[in-house]
């Protein structure tokens, strides 16, 4: 915090700035302005943990996350804890938070970004203001939340925008916020971690370069053992802020992402809020698969002309295992060799265009495979997904759900819902065969349905695809989990 004589000092070092012209936008305040470092010593909470017990799978905490409509932006209150106490204190720093970020926006409080007090001054107009908050997680008696508030000017000029963040994770079984240390094993030399990526991620973008969306302004140097911290399903922000003055943060908060799906073997967090006894008035009935499918798998692309029939074949590589891979090929193997017969017999095919991919969500992989076929007046779209397990080994639709559940029943239902949207009316014979064509991806929340190609008329073949989250299915009837 600023004491009386800074303000003073600060103040006048400025107004002298201004009046002799220094306002060139990438001059550096930061020798101005200052704050002190915000230590907080975490608080004991939770479980100790000394090794982490393997996992893929977030419970979703059978709690409201309410969003109450103010005249600006909406708050957020929670409601479902058995201990009526632990939230009241949870609403009330939600509240807090929002209410931060709304002095914020509204210029009650300002914050000791470089050149705040030039660009923000009491004498600017000021127009377009945002300010927020939004639950980020909520899994396994944890609650994480993040606020913002958004500044602008009437200007062309990002420069005069400044975008502050601030996040909290809350422990439900004690209303107390989460040390970024409190997600990773007692004694884990998580800072190391941490660092080596952040520092990988400022190489790969050229931080030291002023054309880069993360500009230093010396070299960095490391995260503190308490931070600011975003936490999601499936990613974990780091936020680099005022306080961190070797990052250029003019025009506000500087977030790098770290994937949780490299870092499972290290997290802790399931173990540690772990409780005996629920917190929750209600049972838990939704999961989601913690899935590396965001981390931007390359692709390679090869084309080849073959009898006048273009062949384009487009394969996304992934880290899965070589004995899935080695399945997968197989089968696109055979899926090519059909094709080729296809074409023998249909000569108005003149393009094909191959995707193949295998994504990973949780322990299982789908194995995509996509034709768009073009030729003529005609156009046809094709895929399939083929499930299997880290060793290989097939999972069949009927293996998804458990033996007393009649997913036969669950499909065709929503597979009537699609096609009433989109206006088709089919035979009872027809609708049972595409039903029987069906095959599943296994996605983060849900799963995704989809059809053999259907033919819509002379020209058009396409496949009719539905999703369905878990807890719509009924977590009770899968066994994924």
């Amino acid at each position: 915090m600023f004491n009386w004589t800074k303000n003073v000092v600060i103040s006048l070092i400025l107004v002298g700035l201004l009046l002799t012209g220094c306002q060139n936008e990438t001059e550096d305040y930061s020798h101005l302005i200052h704050s002190e470092s915000e230590t907080i010593t975490p608080h004991s909470i939770g479980n100790s943990v000394s090794s982490v017990t393997p996992f893929f799978v977030l419970d979703e905490n059978p709690i409201d996350v309410i969003y109450v409509q103010t005249e600006e932006s909406p708050y957020i209150q929670i409601d479902g804890l058995k201990d009526l106490k632990i939230q009241k204190k949870i609403n009330e720093d939600l509240m807090t938070l929002f209410n931060k970020m709304k002095r914020i926006a509204k210029f009650e409080e300002k914050l000791p970004y470089m050149g705040y007090e030039v660009r923000f001054n009491e004498d600017t107009y000021r127009s377009k203001t945002y300010y927020g908050i939004n639950e980020t997680f909520n899994h396994n008696n944890l609650l994480g939340i993040s606020a913002y508030a958004n500044l602008n000017k009437p200007s062309v000029n990002l420069s005069d925008s400044l975008f502050h963040r601030e996040s909290l994770v809350i422990d439900l079984s004690s209303g107390k916020p989460v040390a970024l240390s409190q997600l990773f094993p007692d004694n884990f030399d998580w800072k190391t971690q941490l660092n080596a990526h952040v520092k990988n991620h400022l190489s790969t973008i050229g931080a030291e370069d002023d054309a880069s969306s993360i500009t230093l302004t010396a070299p960095f140097k490391g995260i503190e053992d308490t931070f600011n911290y975003t936490l999601s399903p499936y990613s974990i922000e780091l936020l680099f802020d005022y306080r961190h003055t070797e990052f250029y943060t003019k025009r506000g908060t500087i977030g790098i992402t770290h994937q949780l799906y490299p870092l499972l073997s290290n997290l802790a967090f399931k173990d540690r809020f772990k409780t005996d006894d629920t917190l929750f008035k209600k049972p838990i009935n939704s999961k989601i698969f913690i899935t590396n499918g965001f981390l931007g798998p390359t692709s390679t692309t090869e084309s080849e002309d073959e009898n006048g029939v273009l062949w384009s074949i487009t394969t996304f590589e992934t880290d899965a295992p070589a004995e899935v891979i080695q399945i997968f090929k197989e089968k696109t193997k055979t899926l090519h060799e059909a094709l080729e017969q296809r074409i023998k017999t249909d000569s108005d095919i003149s393009a094909l265009y191959i995707y193949t991919s295998i994504t990973q969500t949780g322990p299982y992989y789908n194995c995509s495979y996509t034709v768009n076929q073009n030729g003529g007046e005609t156009s046809s779209f094709s895929e399939v997904v083929y499930l299997y397990d880290h060793k290989g080994n097939p999972i069949t639709v009927d293996q998804i759900f458990t033996d007393t559940f009649d997913h036969y029943a669950f499909v065709k239902k929503h597979l009537e819902t699609q096609l009433r949207a989109q206006s088709i009316t089919l035979s009872a014979d027809t609708l049972d065969t595409l039903v029987s064509t069906i095959s599943v991806s296994i996605q983060s929340g849900g799963l995704h349905f989809i059809t053999e190609p259907y033919k819509f008329d002379a020209s058009m073949h396409h496949p009719i695809s539905f999703y369905v989250d878990y807890k719509d299915i009924g977590i009770e009837n899968l066994t994924l989990f």
